[in-house]
């Protein structure tokens, strides 16, 4: 299990920001090179099913295909992978209101299925950066 926390301090609103993250057609925009293709599957009002095809590009290129449940109750999404190989990995995400703006929590407990375990160091690092990159993309979306 690969546990990784990070907070992000930004001058947006976090209702803004969080209307950005649960816009799944956006997806593409927040991770232009992680998600090649996202559909979403069922929509039962905050909770939000979806099938999502991934490349990352570390020492080899992997295509990952996934089914991931996401809980959406204003300032938190949760987000349960459900099928694929991070299956039972929760991530998840707190928009925190403050005097300066928002602070986003992450927080993201990956289950690595054997074939990717030599790969735990790679994924933590790449995951962080992902995350931290998507961040700055929800805020520059929030601002238009």
């Amino acid at each position: 299990m690969i546990v990784l926390n990070l907070e992000v301090a930004l001058q947006t609103d976090a209702k803004k920001l969080f209307d950005v993250a649960k816009d799944f057609g956006r997806i593409k925009d927040l991770f232009p090179a992680q998600f090649q293709k996202i559909d979403v599957i069922s929509n039962n009002g905050n909770q939000i099913t979806t099938k999502e095809e991934l490349t990352f590009q570390t020492l080899v290129k992997s295509t990952i295909r996934q089914k991931t449940i996401h809980t959406i109750q204003y300032p938190n999404i949760t987000s349960h992978i459900v099928d694929g190989p991070f299956k039972n990995s929760i991530i998840s995400a707190d928009f925190n209101q403050n005097n300066s703006g928002t602070i986003i929590k992450f927080n993201a407990q990956l289950s690595v299925s054997l074939k990717f375990k030599i790969f735990e160091p790679i994924i933590k690092s790449k995951y962080k950066a992902i995350l931290l990159s998507s961040a700055y993309k929800m805020n520059n979306l929030a601002m238009e």
